[in-house]
Parts: structure tokens; C-alpha cells; sequence
């Protein structure tokens, strides 16, 4: 498993350095990636102390930074830097970053949510769990009045 998670974090590196060497204008996607690279590597960690309290420290630490990784669908919105239309080989170069970084930045976020999940909610009550839990996530991405109607 050690080699996958290096090739991941190679991946990540690696793009990184097309970003800086191309001195795109979506260079803040390094810094939301670094933040999205946070609770999976704390959700990795948590692996390391399932059979300990930490774990639950280390969850508190990852629902700091998760939702992050899950706001970086919103970056689509600095597609309208780029154009109209992909004419050029500079519009298609930048929204290939940017779509690039935003699905590697919510992809870690799923991958740790699911790889810390089952370490917190026991067997006979995880499917329930996921189903609210999932259920929460959809209603506060798609429904803009979630906070709103929380606090009311």
C-alpha cells in the first residue's frame, strides 16, 4: 500500500512542478491542493492508530481540513480567466490545470473520507451512517439555502 500512496504523492508533486514551470495564473492550486493533501494524509495516519484514542484527535484534526478539499469544486469559477471556447493551446493548457487540480483535490478528499470512515463508525451501524453522511454532503454542495436553513 506504502507504493501507492508514494506514487500519489508523486503525482501531486508532479504536478506542482508543470504549474511552476509553466507560470500558469491558477498557481493558488498548489496551495488548495496542499490543503486538500491534508486529511489524507491525516487520514492515513489515522490508520496507523485504529486500535487507539488518537484516532479520534486525528479526525477532529481532519474534519478541520476537509472540507477544502470538497470547496475546490468551486475554482471552476476562474474558467471565465480563460475564455471562450478552447482555441488557443494556451486556454486548453490552463483549463487542463484546472481541472486537473480540482479533481485531484476532491478525489483526496473522497479517498480520505472513505479511508477514515470505517475506522469511527462500527460495522453494524456503517451503512446508516454513510447514507446520512453522504446525504449532508450532496444537500450542502447542491442546496446554496443549507446554512440557512441549519441556523433557522
Amino acid at each position: 500500500m506504502s507504493k501507492k500512496i508514494l506514487a500519489i504523492h508523486a503525482i501531486i508533486g508532479v504536478f506542482f512542478v508543470l504549474i511552476l514551470l509553466y507560470q500558469s495564473r491558477f498557481s493558488f492550486l498548489i496551495w488548495n491542493l496542499i490543503l486538500a493533501l491534508i486529511p489524507f494524509d491525516l487520514s492515513l495516519l489515522s490508520r496507523y492508530f485504529q486500535h487507539s484514542r488518537w484516532r479520534y484527535l486525528i479526525a477532529v484534526f481532519w474534519l478541520l481540513f476537509f472540507p477544502n478539499a470538497l470547496y475546490m469544486m468551486t475554482d471552476f469559477s476562474h474558467l471565465s480567466s480563460i475564455g471562450v471556447g478552447l482555441n488557443t493551446t494556451y486556454q486548453f493548457v490552463e483549463y487542463a490545470f484546472l481541472a486537473g487540480g480540482v479533481f485531484i483535490g476532491v478525489g483526496l478528499g473522497l479517498m480520505s473520507l472513505f479511508i477514515l470512515y470505517p475506522l469511527l463508525i462500527p460495522n453494524h451501524q456503517r451503512l446508516i451512517n454513510q447514507i446520512i453522511t453522504f446525504s449532508i454532503l450532496v444537500d450542502c454542495k447542491f442546496n446554496p439555502n443549507f446554512w440557512t436553513n441549519l441556523s433557522a
